[in-house]
């Protein structure tokens, strides 16, 4: 609540203030600055980022490893499924199984299952070791890291239970992820319009992937290959999500913050 003596402006003063560790202007307007019910007025703060300095060399250096880490998961998480196909379609012969899994034994101990295991297994760690941004993303992040390299560690046909709680708790992990944790960096924008967007974008794919989760059992019977598609569909929407973030992260130059220390979003670990 402003005092009765405040006077509203329409610009900002003081720049520029420094709260939260980054630079910001506040501008208060009020649509009636003598009324004695505060209920009348109508306060709006403004807040807007200070545009960065360009980076230096050893900034740039850092911010091209995130950069590359992100395109890196979701350029896996793409090609996952086609490398699948291919590979027991060459080197087995095999048409579209069941299930992604089912490529494990599907071209014995070939290519095909190296690739399998290879290619989580690499997600995973890529996942744990990424840093992310807000109090509860490092965790989730690290947790999905971890069950994802428990999908490829526990076969479908000698652990199904086990394997299918991995892959199901990933595909949450990563949900919860996009609906919850990837917001928090869009005040970096700087533009409300663009927030709106990202914000429902990310909930439209978090959405999206704990979806494709049931779809599996849903699906069972009514349509061929319907666990096959269904994975499709959430591990197209992991690397919508990192292809998005890495567009976001870029906008908002949110990791150059980072760099220099402005953020003020607190972790667990």
């Amino acid at each position: 609540m402003v005092g009765l003596d405040a006077k509203p402006v329409n610009e900002p003063t003081g720049w520029p203030h420094q709260t939260m560790g980054w630079p910001i202007a506040i501008s208060m307007e009020s649509s009636s600055p003598f009324a004695y019910n505060y209920h009348a007025r109508r306060i709006r703060m403004v807040v807007r980022v200070e545009p960065l300095s360009p980076a230096g060399p050893f900034e740039k250096q850092i911010l091209r490893t995130y950069l590359f880490l992100r395109v890196g998961i979701a350029g896996l998480a793409f090609a996952f499924p086609i490398i699948l196909w291919i590979a027991g379609h060459r080197e087995a012969d095999v048409g579209l199984q069941d299930s992604m899994s089912d490529y494990y034994y599907a071209a014995g101990a070939g290519f095909t299952r190296d690739a399998f295991v290879g290619i989580q297994y690499a997600v995973g760690v890529f996942l744990i070791l990424y840093q992310g941004y807000g109090k509860w993303e490092n965790p989730l992040l690290d947790l999905a890291g971890a069950l994802l390299i428990g999908v490829a560690t526990f076969p479908n046909a000698q652990l199904p239970g086990l394997h299918n709680l991995c892959a199901v708790g990933f595909f949450g992990c990563i949900g919860i992820v996009c609906i919850k944790c990837a917001p928090e960096t869009l005040k970096y924008l700087g533009n409300d319009t663009l927030e709106k967007r990202y914000r429902i974008a990310y909930r439209v794919i978090g959405i999206a992937m704990i979806i494709s989760v049931g779809a599996a059992v849903v699906l069972r019977g009514v349509i061929p290959h319907h666990i096959f598609i269904a994975e499709l569909c959430g591990i197209y929407c992991f690397s919508a999500y990192w292809f998005l973030k890495t567009i976001e992260t870029q906008k908002s130059e949110v990791d150059l913050h980072a760099v220099r220390g402005h953020l003020d979003t607190p972790q667990v670990f």
